[in-house]
């Protein structure tokens, strides 16, 4: 059963980039899990997912840090067979969001958008707050003033940094 248990990491991203492309009114090309960016708007604006939890699928003693990583990669060409066409890892989406499930008992349903906090940013202010590192934790984002948005609000969100773009 492929995607039953959402609590997994692996799937708990895969299920972000779902729901934000639907949050987004952006769900229908497939998913592409070589390019660039996990969803473009149609203005051409890349955006990355990410996503973590205080709770995991597997045993725990404390609740799990939020930590996003992941945020830099190689480039790759979809013209050559996704072959590797860059030698250093850089930042390739214009907007980064940050998918927390905030819950942090197991009886919560994960499909609740409630239960979902996001936290988004233009390339410039990662770079600018994570010191151009491949992983940012949810403190030092929250450290630098940037607050949480809900489901409700990523559109209008998403719009507004566009924008600026």
């Amino acid at each position: 059963m492929g995607f039953s248990n959402l609590l997994m990491n692996t799937t708990r991203g895969i299920f972000a980039e779902y729901m934000v492309a639907r949050l987004l009114h952006l769900d229908d090309k497939p998913r592409n899990p070589w390019s660039e960016a996990d969803i473009v708007t149609r203005n051409g604006i890349k955006i990355e997912v990410k996503a973590s939890s205080y709770i995991q699928a597997w045993k725990q003693k404390a609740p799990s840090k939020i930590i996003f990583s992941g945020l830099k990669s190689y480039k790759y060409s979809d013209e050559l067979g996704w072959k590797r066409i860059s030698n250093e890892k850089e930042y390739h989406a214009d907007i980064y969001i940050f998918c927390v499930f905030t819950a942090k008992k197991k009886d919560i349903d994960i499909l609740d958008l409630n239960h979902w906090d996001f936290y988004v940013l233009s390339r410039e202010e990662l770079r600018k707050i994570s010191g151009d590192s491949s992983s940012i934790s949810l403190s030092k984002i929250q450290k630098h003033g940037i607050h949480p948005i809900k489901a409700t609000e990523l559109r209008r969100k998403i719009e507004e940094i566009e924008k600026m773009l």
